[in-house]
């Protein structure tokens, strides 16, 4: 009872900041999801106005526990930033890391327009905010200089993310040492 009042709570949420005058929206949004943002390491070093304009298109989301968030291989739309829960991150069928509050994942298909690179299913109960494609678009046409800069993040982390998925495939015993809690690491 108590995770369906909080769902509730968290899409009434996002109606009541579609029905507010665009400044104080801002300003709340800011303050919720700002924290969520910066810890993306690509997004903590941009300007303050890219993150608020980045703030204003984040939708909250929940997924309960054991749903399947992103399919590898499937074309990527959005990303999402995890704001409470935890979920597991899988590569060809084998579990590489567990993600949980204050992580983000789903960035590499979204920046490099490219298939999703592996599976996210929610281990908990989850609320997220996500940010879709088209989107972080609208944001990256005010400020081009940041695009290039993103994309090359994101080449570098798939590259670490494949890295990591080929170790763990010949060593699955270490695969329970991948834990990741409340680092700003996400995939």
């Amino acid at each position: 009872m108590d995770y369906k009042w909080r769902t509730r709570r968290a899409l009434d949420e996002g109606s009541i900041l579609s029905d507010m005058p665009g400044g104080l929206r801002a300003e709340v949004a800011l303050y919720t999801c700002k924290p969520l943002i910066t810890r993306v390491p690509f997004f903590n070093e941009v300007s303050d106005g890219f993150i608020e304009s980045l703030v204003l298109f984040l939708e909250p989301e929940v997924f309960l526990n054991g749903e399947i968030i992103i399919k590898e291989g499937v074309i990527a739309r959005e990303m999402f930033f995890l704001n409470t829960g935890s979920v597991s991150v899988s590569k060809d069928g084998i579990d590489i890391v567990t993600l949980h509050k204050g992580n983000y994942f789903g960035e590499i298909g979204l920046l490099l327009h490219a298939p999703r690179s592996a599976t996210v299913a929610s281990i908990t109960d989850c609320e997220v905010y996500v940010l879709h494609k088209a989107s972080l678009h609208e944001v990256l046409a005010d400020f081009p200089e940041i695009k290039s800069k993103l994309e090359k993040v994101a080449e570098e982390r798939l590259q670490e993310m494949l890295l990591k998925s080929r170790f763990t495939s010949q060593f699955p015993a270490i695969n329970e040492d991948l834990d990741i809690e409340n680092e700003s690491k996400g995939h």
